[in-house]
């Protein structure tokens, strides 16, 4: 499968995946309204982070071990003895510092809240484990069908409390996420359950594989924070509500990143697999382009759109959403430049970029956050999360420029050609694969 066929085939998973996304949003918000919402977002972001920094990014040396040492079995139980471990860790650090959280991201939050998120964490834990599974396996069919059980599941299990006549809480939407999870998570390892033997664990490849993820574990995160830290800041000094009426502008906002998040799967091995970095970066540039050009046109569609839908499908108090679905939409669509780079950068063997690209993005971040969300709430955060997307994109497009050392000029970079349009008609159609004028420079 080519680039653009493959490409286009994982996009689908993700459309169909952000519609039920979509539906799931609406119905919780029909069911517990906005603040419920906002809670369910400080909920799964902040320990979904607390999760991401002490996992270590143990995933990464998964996938590496297990790809270029072979006995798969040995690191994949490795690391899910490492999971609960970690998991087992996590509860007990929440446990003890649960006061100080509370003061800190929880004021507006009843504590029973905090409690069912730590019953997360074992989850969470088990789920990076898989989702590097399928990669190690090369079985992005069973991730995306894990990913679709998640959401049928989730939503299935609201729909079934609600029929039932049980009172429908943020404690029944969160136990239903974890009902979800656990069908998901148990798919996947039946599905590789040939690999599971608790005699294959051995230390010193949890070692290995922690010596290796270690090493990126800053950059990611870093990455991860630029991506999550208005949810944590806002949980700190504003209200719930406030909270759960943002969050449903990000889902709309981050629609577009389907598209350079789908491409990027493809786009990172092929340019690994190159020899020089001529190719590789006309690649990037083709790409890149035809990956601007879609997402500023879905981006346009949903400035539009948003304004009549967002008020119709959740509700008037839900208008403050269209303002800020319309100034994160710049930042999406330009962070999705820099998703496309990152994927340069890591197949040329220079992951450090992508990392120091987040470390500066997260620097102006952290402080337009701490001054714009007290003088203007939620437009605040969207102010301060755009421009930190706009800087990442920005350090990343310089850095690629002087890796090209003048060879590429910006405008190769970021705009369309027609021919362009017709590799990509010709790739899509004829199962062609994207043309490359490698001597490209005009």
């Amino acid at each position: 499968m080519n680039l653009a066929k493959a490409s286009l085939y994982n996009l689908i998973t993700k459309v169909i995946l952000f519609f039920l996304s979509i539906f799931l949003s609406v119905l919780v918000v029909r069911l517990i309204g906005a603040e419920g919402k906002g809670i369910l977002s400080v909920v799964y972001t902040f320990f979904g982070i607390s999760v991401s920094f002490g996992f270590l990014s143990l995933g990464s040396g998964l996938i590496y071990y297990a790809s270029k040492r072979g006995k798969k079995e040995i690191y994949i139980n490795s690391g899910l003895i490492y999971s609960l471990l970690v998991s087992i860790l996590l509860i007990i650090l929440s446990l003890i510092f649960r006061n100080y959280f509370k003061n800190l991201f929880f004021k507006s939050i009843p504590i029973k809240y905090f409690y069912f998120g730590i019953g997360l964490i074992f989850l969470y834990c088990i789920g990076k484990i898989t989702t590097a599974l399928t990669r190690v396996m090369e079985r992005p069919v069973i991730y995306n069908s894990a990913l679709l059980i998640n959401k049928i599941v989730y939503i299935f299990c609201l729909i079934g409390f609600w029929i039932s006549k049980i009172n429908i809480t943020v404690s029944t939407v969160i136990i239903s996420l974890a009902i979800s999870l656990i069908v998901g998570e148990i798919y996947i390892l039946f599905k590789f359950r040939e690999y599971l033997s608790i005699s294959s664990v051995k230390l010193n490849a949890i070692g290995k594989m922690l010596s290796f993820g270690i090493k990126e574990h800053i950059g990611v995160i870093a990455q991860k924070l630029n991506l999550k830290l208005d949810i944590l800041i806002m949980s700190a000094l504003l209200l719930p509500r406030d909270i759960g009426i943002y969050s449903i502008a990000v889902l709309f906002a981050q629609l577009i990143w389907y598209v350079p998040d789908s491409i990027g799967i493809f786009l990172y091995p092929q340019i690994a697999q190159k020899n020089d970095r001529i190719s590789s970066a006309t690649l990037t540039t083709k790409i890149n382009r035809i990956n601007l050009a879609i997402v500023v046109i879905i981006g346009i569609f949903l400035f539009f759109i948003s304004n009549p839908l967002i008020p119709f499908m959740y509700g008037k108090e839900f208008i403050t959403s269209v303002k800020v679905v319309k100034i994160l939409l710049l930042g999406t669509i330009g962070l999705s430049i820099a998703k496309i780079l990152t994927k340069y950068f890591a197949g040329i063997g220079r992951p450090i970029i992508c990392s120091y690209g987040s470390i500066v993005g997260l620097i102006f971040n952290i402080p337009l956050l701490l001054y714009l969300i007290p003088k203007y709430g939620i437009l605040g955060a969207a102010i301060a999360t755009t421009l930190s997307y706009l800087i990442i994109s920005i350090y990343l497009i310089l850095a690629f420029l002087a890796d090209q050392k003048g060879l590429v000029p910006l405008k190769n970079l970021l705009f369309i050609k027609k021919q362009d349009i017709k590799d990509l008609k010709g790739a899509m159609y004829f199962g062609g694969k994207l043309k490359l004028r490698l001597n490209e420079t005009d």
